[in-house]
C-alpha cells in the first residue's frame, strides 16, 4: 500500500524497491508528511486528555481549551490531533513493521517545549504500537540544523529530546526496537545511491553541501546545492558566486550532481536561471576553478 505518487517521493520508492529485494517480499508504505506541523496533530485526543502534563503545555500555547480543540492562534498552524484524525486513525487494522519519524521543527524552540516534545513523542509511539504492532520498529530522524531561526538552540534542543524520548521508549518496552540517528546517516544506510535535495539556507533545510559530502558523502551521490529563493529573490551576482561556491564544495571526490537545493520556482527570473547554467557549463569541470 502506498500513498498517492506526488506525496511519496522518489526516494521513499527508491528505499522500498531495495527492502523488497532484500526481503524478497512485497513491501508497503504509507507516507504522511505534511509541511509545518507540530506534533500534537499527530496525536490522538484520548491520549492529551489522559495527560494533565501535555494537556497543561497546549492549554498555556492556547491550543487547547474547554471548549474543544479548534482554538487557533498564531502558532497554531495545525490543530491538535487533525492529522492524526486524518491519516492515522482510518489504518486501525493494519499492521507495520516499520515507522520513519521526522518531525520536530515546528515545535524547536526552548528547553521547556523540547520536555514537552520528549513527552508526546514517547507516548506517541507507544499508542502507534498499540495500534500497528507492539514490536513495531520506530526509527527516529534528527531534525536539520539551523532550520529554522526560532530559537539559536532550537534543533539541538528537540534532537537531544528525540533522542531521550527513543531511550524513554525502550525502557518501557525492554528491548531496542526504537533508535535515533541524523537523517542524513539514516538515509544512506538503506543503502540509496544518491540523495537530494540539498537545500543550504533558512527557511528551506539547512543542509548544506560541505557538511552532506564530510557526513555521506563517500557513500552516495549528493544533488541539489544551490537556494531555491536565490533563483527568485536574488541577482544573477548572487547566483554566480552561490553557484561558484556550491561546485567547489560539491566537487571535491566527485559523486555530485549541481542543481536547485528544491526546485525551480515558476516566479525564478529567466536570467538567473540562464547564469545558472552558464556558471555550471565555465566552473563545473575538472580540475575545480578557484
Amino acid at each position: 500500500m502506498t500513498s498517492r505518487q506526488n506525496t511519496c517521493p522518489p526516494w521513499r520508492r527508491s528505499v522500498a524497491l531495495k527492502l523488497i529485494k532484500r526481503a524478497d517480499a512485497p513491501i508497503g508504505l504509507v507516507c504522511n508528511p505534511v509541511g509545518g506541523v507540530q506534533i500534537c496533530a499527530y496525536l490522538p485526543q484520548s491520549l492529551i486528555e489522559s495527560d494533565e502534563d501535555l494537556k497543561n503545555d497546549l492549554t498555556a500555547r492556547n491550543f487547547y481549551s474547554a471548549d474543544g480543540f479548534n482554538a487557533y492562534g498564531a502558532d497554531n498552524y495545525t490543530q491538535p490531533c487533525g492529522l492524526y484524525n486524518e491519516r492515522i486513525a482510518p489504518l486501525q487494522g493494519l499492521s507495520f513493521a516499520a515507522m520513519l519519524w521526522y518531525q520536530g521543527e515546528s515545535d524547536a524552540r526552548d528547553f521547556s517545549r523540547a520536555q514537552y516534545y520528549r513527552r508526546a513523542l514517547a507516548e506517541m509511539i507507544g499508542e502507534y504500537r498499540r495500534l500497528f504492532g507492539k514490536k513495531m520498529i520506530v526509527a527516529a530522524a534528527h531534525i536539520a540544523r539551523d532550520l529554522y531561526p526560532m530559537t539559536p538552540d532550537g534543533y539541538n534542543y528537540i534532537n537531544e529530546a528525540i533522542d531521550l524520548a527513543v531511550k524513554d521508549v525502550n525502557a518501557e518496552a525492554g528491548d531496542e526496537r526504537a533508535f535515533s540517528a541524523p537523517l542524513f546517516e539514516m538515509m544512506a544506510d538503506t543503502g540509496v545511491n544518491a540523495i537530494e535535495p540539498l537545500e543550504p539556507l533558512d527557511p528551506l533545510g539547512g543542509v548544506s553541501v560541505a557538511d552532506a559530502k564530510k557526513r555521506v558523502g563517500d557513500r552516495v551521490c549528493l544533488k541539489g546545492g544551490v537556494n531555491t529563493l536565490t533563483f527568485m529573490n536574488g541577482t544573477t551576482e548572487d547566483v554566480e558566486r552561490e553557484t561558484r561556491a556550491v561546485l567547489e564544495q560539491g566537487m571535491a571526490g566527485g559523486e555530485f550532481l549541481l542543481g536547485s537545493g528544491d526546485d525551480f520556482p515558476r516566479e525564478s527570473k529567466p536570467e538567473n536561471i540562464k547564469t545558472f547554467v552558464e556558471t555550471a557549463h565555465k566552473y563545473g569541470k575538472y580540475p575545480v576553478k578557484k
